[in-house]
């Protein structure tokens, strides 16, 4: 919805306007990381920069020939949901954290939008759909084969697409994985946080930075 009004409005700019200088390509990720420190805490700050390269990557995955999953591993109230939260205000085309969708139009989703997947699990191997999905996601050319329809004619899906995942435990494909330790911020400045991650959804410089995001990597 508000991604494609997005990037239909960032590529309309992009005929009225010429290239986008260097220096203002700096101050954008500068923003970016700024934006994120503001909304999700970590007491290692360059995770904000690995962060902020992992989102602008969403747009621009295909050139790489691996993308890693990012993966958001902490206890409960450590930040996970706070950051997926954010990251749907800034990646490409993201699918809702619940997403829930039975086998076969999942891949098929995945194969036609290519969609920035958020997953927020307790247990990955309950997954067994998500758990195929991280170990072909990273790589170009990777496919979940399933058997489909009444025939079980056999169907190899592509699902080379970028991977948020949430969990409380190790996954089985943690090689493929970027893996952020989340932790509970300080009980000083814990409530402030708090307070700050109500606003995420209706934050309109978020939207501002996405549509700078997107009239970049276009340019």
């Amino acid at each position: 919805g508000k991604y494609v009004v997005d990037f239909l409005e960032a590529f309309i700019t992009l005929q009225k306007d010429g290239e986008t200088q260097k220096e203002t390509r700096n101050e954008l990720f500068q923003e970016l990381v700024k934006k994120i420190a503001y909304y999700w805490w970590h007491q290692d700050e360059r995770w904000y920069i690995t962060v902020a390269c992992w989102v602008i990557g969403t747009y621009c995955y295909p050139m790489f020939t691996h993308f890693p999953i990012l993966h958001l591993q902490g206890e409960r109230e450590s930040g996970k949901t706070t950051l997926e939260n954010l990251l749907y205000e800034l990646v490409r085309d993201p699918t809702p954290r619940g997403i829930a969708m039975r086998e076969a139009p999942l891949f098929r989703t995945i194969e036609a939008l290519r969609p920035t997947i958020l997953a927020d699990v307790q247990n990955v191997s309950s997954r067994p759909d998500l758990v195929d999905i991280c170990e072909c996601c990273t790589e170009p050319g990777s496919s979940v084969r399933r058997c489909i329809g009444e025939t079980h004619r056999v169907v190899d899906f592509d699902v080379f697409t970028p991977v948020c995942l949430a969990t409380r435990e190790d996954t089985p494909f943690e090689p493929k994985c970027i893996r952020v330790i989340t932790t509970r911020p300080p009980s000083d400045i814990h409530r402030l946080y708090t307070k700050r991650r109500l606003w995420i959804r209706n934050d309109p410089e978020l939207r501002e930075l996405r549509k700078s995001i997107i009239l970049t990597v276009l340019r």
